[in-house]
């Protein structure tokens, strides 16, 4: 049976990102489009171009208690996912939510609690555990080939280029925060993927007040690792993932899904990343199929939730994982510092730190 599904967001995520892989689930009769909701009408009934005859609402509530949905994605802005996500467990709809989870750990707490009471599943969109390079890269911490004392560094940066239809992403009172939330959402899930839970050692970032950052540094560890991550949404980085081990290193492109390398600075080999996914969600046994588009990253992370709601295989990215990227970033802004900026005069200085957005003075 079709998985009857509810679209409440209809902006440029899933326009640009999740459309191709709806609609190629759709003609596969694997999972059926039943609503577009959108606080902006317009937004639904543009894709109703792609899903004729669905209807569209601009509240969710309603459009749950019309449509019966079993499955509710959540693209709203992060300010509205914990609301939806919780609308969507009073109807008895699963939820997969885009990333960020929520804007608060205690906002998180509430909707991973509702999923446990409900007995519903609440899934996190994090699609970069499906390239197939840090997929294999996991599969080497977990066999122990680089060793268990590591250290990593981590670079990704650019000129910030997403649509947006509101300044809402650019202060932190409704978007909550800038490149941390943003590429940090990803990135943090990937560490928490391939290493476990950790502990923030310090943050900088380059805010001012009432604003969000746009270049920011963390330093985390564990007992199996210790690294430096930097993002930035304006200006291109050297770019790299590297994880140092006692004998090898392994560099990954944080922009490709196929780009695993291992050896030493200048002696570095490509691997076949040699990863795999169910390709369909129907049956369990299926053809499997590797990705090699960020968009085809989508319809595999979709194909898996849809397995978890039919055939109660694990979800791909739990909400309690997605909490402990909020919790993590949380604590980041807790310990946030400015960027140190020796070439400013004692007066420029004395500026920048009373501006910088965590100044209580």
């Amino acid at each position: 049976m079709s998985v009857k599904t509810v679209i409440v967001g209809c902006g440029a995520v899933i326009r640009q990102i999740y459309k191709g892989a709806l609609e190629r689930l759709q003609k596969q009769r694997e999972l059926t489009v039943v609503g577009l909701v959108d606080s902006h009408i317009e937004n639904a009934r543009e894709m109703q171009a792609t899903f004729p005859g669905v209807g569209v609402f601009a509240d969710l509530a309603p459009a749950l208690d019309e449509v019966k949905a079993d499955l509710t994605i959540v693209s709203s802005p992060a300010a509205f996912h914990a609301k939806h996500t919780l609308e969507a467990f009073q109807q008895g709809s699963h939820v997969l939510c885009e990333k960020p989870l929520a804007h608060t750990p205690d906002q998180c707490r509430q909707m991973v609690e509702a999923s446990r009471s409900s007995g519903l599943l609440l899934g996190v969109e994090m699609t970069r555990r499906f390239f197939p390079s840090l997929a294999r890269l996991k599969r080497m911490i977990v066999e122990g080939e680089i060793g268990s004392s590591l250290s990593f560094t981590y670079r990704e940066g650019g000129a910030y280029n997403w649509p947006v239809m509101s300044p809402a992403s650019f202060h932190r009172e409704t978007g909550g925060g800038g490149v941390l939330a943003d590429k940090g959402s990803h990135v943090l899930d990937t560490m928490l993927f391939l290493f476990g839970p950790f502990s923030v050692l310090s943050y900088r970032d380059d805010a001012m007040i009432g604003g969000v950052e746009g270049t920011c540094m963390v330093q985390i560890k564990n007992e199996m690792m210790e690294g430096t991550i930097q993002l930035s949404w304006e200006q291109e980085l050297n770019d790299g993932f590297k994880v140092y081990g006692p004998d090898q290193e392994i560099l990954l492109d944080p922009g490709r899904l196929d780009d695993i390398r291992i050896g030493k600075i200048g002696q570095y080999r490509r691997l076949d990343p040699d990863i795999s996914f169910p390709a369909s969600a129907v049956g369990s046994d299926v053809n499997r199929g590797t990705p090699k588009t960020y968009n085809e990253c989508i319809y595999y992370q979709l194909v898996q939730v849809l397995r978890a709601i039919r055939l109660e295989e694990p979800i791909p990215v739990t909400g309690e994982e997605g909490s402990r990227v909020i919790s993590a970033i949380s604590e980041c802004y807790k310990l946030a510092q400015p960027f140190d900026m020796p070439w400013l005069s004692n007066k420029e200085a004395e500026t920048y730190k009373r501006l910088f957005w965590r100044n209580t003075q």
